[in-house]
């Protein structure tokens, strides 16, 4: 290890020192449990996906899209929180359907008035003060071109038509430990691309990231309200990049003073990684890493280490948790399994969320039927899952809790 990986891994264990807390004597622990919890049951006819987690207080508030297929024009963001780690959970209300963006865009509904809002891929966060539940996600401006959605219109092959594609995110006060959804503040952040996996705080300031031909970074210090684009990563040659690190899906996280961001490339069998030491405004390092995961998210360990949580295409299919082995992400690590979904051929499986209570883990993905037509990546009928991984920071190792 080089003296700037020494003098990394050093920074990181000060600065998780400082943020994970010991237990006080008055705290509740969770109690680990090694079962798989469903969070929302497989219905046939809907569509239950991309899930976001947060922490308020001791509460797990989990958010994902609710429809009745994956590629649709009436999505929206459904809410379910547990008070005891994950066992049980609250009945679903819908927090947010997109609709409203239709009053801010009137131009969308001149251009075609059948145009309606789908809202997915939701990403959560608790400022620091916790005072606010920051939600983001991206809202499809579209029309449906079938209302059938087993189709067999060769012109429908997306079964929409797409006007705009926005990333947004949702400022909710929190009051008295309890999000005031009815107070919500709705700013756009990207105009032109959809959200990717990176929602975080770093020093009282925000940070987010979209993609499309390249990965905009940006940030905000006024928890939401603004948004200033502060640089952009993976891009393509006509943006200073390279094909080879364009990327349509990555994860940022912070390893001391340095983000760190883990990316599925577009024309790279392996995963990529690229470094800033500026907060978003310039990237250097890139290089290959060993796993590539879809729908990924990272969150930082110890001693210069990050658990990158996705969904593995190879066989055994399904959500699984890559450790990287030290500060060079290029090096082999160690791969854990959440949960296997068995599919040879599965797709569009997992995209999960992960999020850490001092050493205990919560996992959430989602999983369900594959339907036997043609286009069954559109018509998956699917449900969300839970599940906690302790976490030994001696060794960097997950296990199932009590297991």
């Amino acid at each position: 290890m080089n003296l700037l990986h020494k003098q990394l891994s050093a920074l990181t264990l000060v600065v998780l020192a400082y943020a994970i807390p010991a237990f006080a004597a008055d705290e509740k622990i969770p109690n680990p449990f090694s079962k798989i919890v469903t969070v929302e049951p497989v219905v046939p006819g809907q569509h239950n996906a991309f899930v976001g987690m947060t922490m308020i207080g001791e509460s797990i508030y989990l958010f994902y899209r609710h429809d009745k297929t994956h590629v649709s024009v009436t999505g929206e963001l459904w809410e379910r929180h547990s008070s005891d780690y994950g066992l049980t959970w609250s009945n679903p209300i819908s927090v947010y359907t997109g609709n409203h963006i239709l009053t801010d865009y009137p131009e969308v509904l001149k251009k075609d008035p059948l145009s309606t809002a789908d809202a997915r891929d939701p990403r959560a966060v608790t400022s620091p003060d916790g005072k606010f539940l920051i939600l983001a996600c991206f809202v499809t401006l579209a029309h449906q071109k079938s209302d059938e959605p087993g189709s067999t219109d060769p012109n429908d092959h997306n079964r929409r038509h797409t006007n705009k594609i926005l990333t947004v995110s949702i400022r909710i006060p929190i009051i008295k430990g309890t999000p005031d959804y009815k107070n919500k503040k709705i700013v756009i952040v990207d105009e032109k691309s959809p959200l990717t996996g990176t929602l975080f705080y770093h020093r009282d300031k925000l940070y987010i990231s979209t993609y499309g031909n390249k990965t905009s970074f940006y940030e905000s210090a006024d928890n939401g309200d603004s948004w200033e684009r502060v640089g952009t990563c993976y891009q393509t040659s006509s943006q200073g990049g390279s094909d080879k690190i364009m990327a349509n899906e990555s994860t940022t996280t912070m390893v001391g003073e340095t983000m760190v961001s883990i990316a599925r490339p577009i024309k790279n069998k392996y995963g990529i990684y690229a470094k800033s030491t500026d907060y978003g405004r310039t990237w250097n390092d890139y290089a290959d890493s060993p796993e590539r995961l879809d729908g990924l998210q990272a969150i930082t360990l110890n001693n210069g280490r990050i658990a990158v949580v996705g969904r593995k295409n190879s066989l055994p299919r399904g959500t699984f948790l890559y450790v990287f082995n030290s500060a060079d992400y290029s090096q082999e690590g160690e791969l854990f399994k959440v949960a296997a979904n068995g599919y040879k051929n599965g797709m569009d499986r997992g995209y999960p969320s992960i999020i850490r209570h001092r050493d205990k883990f919560f996992a959430a993905w989602y999983d369900g039927k594959l339907n036997p037509e043609p286009n069954r990546n559109k018509h998956n009928s699917t449900g969300v899952y839970f599940r906690q991984l302790d976490y030994d920071p001696k060794t960097y190792t997950f296990s199932y809790g009590g297991e």
